[in-house]
């Protein structure tokens, strides 16, 4: 057990104690740490990814700030032109970036259980479809609730971040005038919701990887929307940290529905 704990903590982080025969006294021992380094393990694989995450989506404006600016300075210019460099520096998508990179790092890290507190999924949706309303407006789209009561023990601002994340992509990323039904209602393992829209679709090629980060097959992953390209990565993270499941497929008569399942 010595040796074994020697190597994980040289660096070996694929290595466990092996417990001693059954029926030892160090049974309990053995996988006490070996849970110990299944979560030390996780947490650094956390970590890592949130680095990854964070060099590989901010490199791009952070280049643009740096360019920017090196050629605003390389002469004297009029104000004019100042103003249309520190246009391209304001850094907005940076800022929305940053803001979604933290949510996945929060959330990736599990949603504490003094966090879950009772609530009904219906109230949910409906605060938040009531908040889209003016996003449906300006592109001449409908909103319909269909919400009967589903109570469930959850993080009413982490599932109502999934909702405006569901809802906001189907208007923004389909032509205007479509319909955007939004369901809740109780299910044999728990509470299910779905947003269903009348638009355009998801090509079947993109499907499979539609929640992966940064997958922009899909134009709702568009860096040019205006959003960081990690909303719904950040809407699985949630459901998953809720030990829920999220979906998507297209719907028969057109447009693509999103569901997801949570436990009561």
């Amino acid at each position: 057990m010595s040796d074994e704990a020697r190597e994980i903590a040289s660096g070996r982080r694929d290595t466990r104690i092996i417990p001693p025969l059954v029926g030892s006294e160090l049974n309990e021992i053995a996988n006490t740490l070996n849970s110990t380094f299944d979560r030390l393990d996780d947490t650094y694989d956390r970590q890592k990814r949130f680095t990854a995450d964070a060099s590989h989506e901010l490199g791009t404006p952070v280049s643009i700030i740096i360019s920017q600016t090196q050629l605003a300075l390389g002469k004297p210019r009029s104000p004019g032109e100042y103003t249309a460099a520190l246009e391209c520096c304001a850094g907005q998508r940076m800022c929305v970036l940053t803001h979604d990179l933290l949510d996945l790092a929060e959330y990736d890290a599990g949603i504490p259980q003094q966090q879950l507190v009772s609530c009904d999924l219906a109230e949910i949706a409906r605060d938040i479809s009531a908040e889209a309303q003016p996003v449906a407006d300006q592109h001449s789209a409908r909103i319909i609730e269909h919400l009967e009561p589903a109570c469930g023990h959850l993080h009413p601002a982490a599932i109502g971040q999934v909702f405006s994340n569901l809802i906001r992509n189907a208007i923004k990323h389909n032509p205007h005038g479509i319909t955007v039904t939004i369901t809740t209602r109780t299910c044999a393992e728990g509470v299910t919701a779905e947003v269903r829209d009348t638009g355009t679709g998801i090509p079947a090629a993109d499907l499979p990887r539609i929640f992966d980060r940064y997958h922009r097959g899909d134009k709702s992953r568009s860096q040019d929307s205006g959003g960081s390209g990690l909303g719904l990565a950040i809407c699985q993270t949630i459901i998953e940290a809720h030990r829920g499941s999220i979906s998507v497929e297209n719907n028969s008569e057109g447009g693509a529905c999103f569901r997801f399942n949570l436990p009561a």
